[in-house]
């Protein structure tokens, strides 16, 4: 018996070591200059209520929204970030950041504490690693992954938590719904393990069920705590207005929210999340993995468990970003099962897993640390611990304050966290996108304008006396109205750096301004362009230079767009992006069939790369070769329904074949996803005037020509109507 102690302690070793590569992982994941512009936001706020001594109650940093209720949910993350960010910087937030996310991750292995499961345990940290990475954000998502972690190690832990554990949730409830929106998981978490105990205590269920909802509290205790939980929930500086926007933040997310949060791109819901990225895939596999164990489970589920795994299964469908929680839960819960389950099969598989544990956490620690993960990924973020050198707009705040400009100014939705960071009070801001101070008829109005800027821009500035405008070379919410801007010379360029850009007003009182930069700029092209390697072992994506090139595109500079894109490719020729957009430049300077062969390359490189397919599906409608176009264009509908073009130009192809009702339908779609089309419109009254609709034809031209004033054919045929 002797010699096999060794062997027992050898095992355990490893086993241990490869839950130590797990974390290793995590950690590699939070070492990310991944700041996002979020982050300033709440900063900001932070600074504010730290100097104001209180909450703010109306909002003080927009003109726009200037005196509208504003209830901060995240008042004291906001206090604590900034004190943090005093001390030490955007390092030692993340440090902070750093010691949630492997804290509430030690706490679910912990709520399985089975030494033979640490194999199990390290690959299931690790899969879940890419999918919570998509959430490790300098923002109050770190408070509530550590916070439902202790919420599912004292209700869900097997064994059962001590009862220490659960009188401490009122307290943790406190904090959590002081500092993030998403505070109503704990009562959602709680009310399921009460009413689990009440089913144990009153219903004749099998004894296996009934022991899985085993806790250390009788069941009246636990409803006393769910109350108290819930009483928590009001304990904040807004009383039980707090909780309101606990629902405005679930009404922002799925079918039923409206068309400005749909087009946010993590408030998405899950299922249409076509590309098959690593978070994507690993979601998929811990969905299987949790699906498998609770069927093999069957006779020793936990009811109150299942039924939250179910709830926020529901919630990640409603939205992409509510994977993370759904899978954060989610593998404890797998886990469990599995314990329960596997009595003698699990010795085979041991060395299995932990071999496999560690070879992922190589292979994916050696991805991480080198970048070329990032680059897979094309995740703004590099590897590290600092700011994010990606998105900030420090060189157009660098030039507004050198020159001197004055007035209100309009910024991008996505710089409205950093200004106000660098500017309150001094210069308050045009938006920040907060629902909930805006509003939806602003914040629709707005994306009205970024979408078709000719519709609404002079009126948005003449009403708010709009100076100048802080833009985005990377956002969707600048680039129309960048292009937009080239062909006006009353809103000339003053400054670009590629990532950012401003626009003044000629006339004004930046007149002076105007004119002596004018005569001063620098032309962006004429600077040296950004390295695309760095270092030879070091990958990093190209996102300057693509940013620069996309700026060319939309400033009419397509000789500088081309060469960026060339110079990219010559380093890198299987980039997907440049070669797609490279060949948007040809089709845009009349070189239709190198345009076309470009495509075709880009679409072998990416074939389930939608936009790819939908638009040289469009470059051929355009060139007279509908019945080419039409599979491709169906091709990317199928692959991606949420691509509008897909759909607008489907309808096009549909309404020349005399498909009308088919042709009707696809431009619906188009429009229920993009309002703001003018050519959609116009094709959708043509449409109805072929099924003699006239009212709704007309309907459909007046919206075309609202939406692009100088729609000339939209006007013809509406002249024509009126006869």
């Amino acid at each position: 018996m002797a010699p096999s102690a060794p062997a027992k302690t050898t095992q355990s070793s490893s086993e241990r070591s490869a839950l130590a590569a797990a974390f290793m992982v995590w950690a590699l994941f939070l070492a990310n200059r991944g700041e996002d512009l979020d982050t300033w936001f709440h900063l900001g706020v932070g600074r504010w209520i730290v100097a104001h001594h209180t909450v703010p109650h109306l909002d003080p940093f927009s003109f726009t929204a200037a005196n509208n209720l504003y209830s901060d949910s995240h008042w004291l993350f906001q206090v604590v970030l900034y004190l943090v960010h005093a001390l030490g910087g955007i390092p030692l937030i993340t440090a902070l950041q750093a010691a949630c996310f492997l804290g509430g991750a030690a706490l679910l292995v912990r709520s399985t504490p089975e030494p033979r499961l640490n194999g199990l345990k390290a690959v299931a940290l690790i899969a879940l690693a890419p999918i919570v990475a998509d959430r490790m954000l300098l923002r109050p998502d770190m408070a509530t992954f550590l916070f439902m972690a202790v919420f599912w190690r004292a209700l869900f832990a097997r064994p059962a938590a001590p009862r220490r554990w659960l009188w401490s949730l009122p307290l943790v409830q406190i904090l959590w719904v002081n500092m993030h929106g998403l505070f109503m998981f704990g009562p959602v978490l709680t009310g399921a393990a009460a009413v689990g105990s009440i089913a144990r205590a009153f219903m004749p269920l099998p004894q296996d069920w009934m022991q899985a909802e085993e806790r250390a509290a009788s069941w009246k205790e636990l409803v006393l705590l769910f109350l108290a939980v819930c009483a928590a929930c009001i304990v904040t500086p807004y009383g039980a207005e707090g909780i309101r926007y606990a629902f405005l933040l679930y009404s922002e997310i799925g079918h039923g929210s409206d068309s400005f949060m749909r087009s946010v791109s993590e408030l998405k819901p899950a299922g249409i999340v076509y590309q098959l990225s690593p978070p994507v895939l690993m979601y998929r596999l811990i969905l299987a993995g949790t699906a498998l164990s609770a069927v093999l489970n069957r006779r020793r589920l936990s009811l109150s468990a299942t039924a939250v795994i179910l709830a926020f299964f529901h919630l990640a469908g409603q939205s992409v970003r509510n994977t993370a929680y759904f899978s954060f839960l989610a593998v404890p819960f797998m886990l469990q099962n599995f314990a329960a389950m596997l009595e003698r099969d699990i010795p085979r598989v041991r060395p299995t897993l932990r071999g496999a544990a560690i070879t992922a956490a190589v292979v994916l620690g050696f991805l991480l640390v080198s970048g070329r993960y990032y680059v897979h990924t094309h995740d703004n973020k590099t590897f590290g611990i600092g700011r994010n050198p990606f998105i900030r707009p420090d060189g157009a705040i660098a030039f507004v304050e050198r020159s001197g400009l004055k007035g209100p100014y309009l910024n991008d939705i996505l710089y409205g966290g950093m200004l106000i960071w660098r500017w309150h009070p001094e210069r308050p801001i045009f938006t920040d996108g907060r629902l909930e101070v805006y509003g939806p008829e602003f914040l629709l109005e707005y994306r009205k304008m970024t979408e078709a800027p000719a519709s609404l821009w002079d009126e948005v500035t003449g009403r708010w006396d709009i100076q100048y405008a802080i833009l985005s070379g990377i956002s969707p919410y600048s680039e129309k109205i960048i292009e937009y801007l080239t062909g006006r010379k009353d809103w000339p360029l003053l400054y670009s750096d590629g990532f950012s850009a401003v626009y003044a007003r000629r006339d004004g009182p930046n007149r002076d301004i105007v004119v002596k930069t004018l005569k001063e700029r620098k032309d962006l092209f004429d600077t040296p362009p950004p390295p695309i390697y760095p270092k030879t072992w070091l990958a990093n994506d190209p996102l300057e230079a693509l940013t620069r090139a996309k700026f060319a595109v939309f400033a009419g500079r397509p000789d500088a767009a081309r060469a960026e894109y060339e110079r990219i490719l010559a380093a890198r020729p299987d980039d997907l992006d440049s070669l797609r957009n490279l060949a948007a430049v040809e089709a845009r300077t009349g070189h239709t069939e190198l345009a076309i062969t470009l495509f075709k390359h880009a679409l072998k490189l990416g074939p389930r790369d939608a936009p790819t397919a939908s638009t040289l599906g469009v470059l051929l409608l355009s060139s007279g070769r509908r019945d080419e176009a039409v599979p491709l264009l169906e091709r990317a509908a199928r692959l991606q329904p949420d691509l509008a073009q897909a759909h607008a130009a489907l309808g096009a192809a549909l309404y020349q074949r005399g498909q009308i009702d088919e042709a009707a339908r696809s431009l619906e779609t188009s429009l229920a996803l993009a309002p703001n089309d003018p050519y959609a419109h116009f094709n959708l009254g043509a449409c109805r005037l072929k099924q003699e609709r006239l009212e709704d034809a007309v309907t459909s031209f007046h919206r075309a020509l609202e939406l692009k004033p100088d729609y000339s054919e939209a006007r013809a045929v509406l002249s024509k109507l009126k006869r």
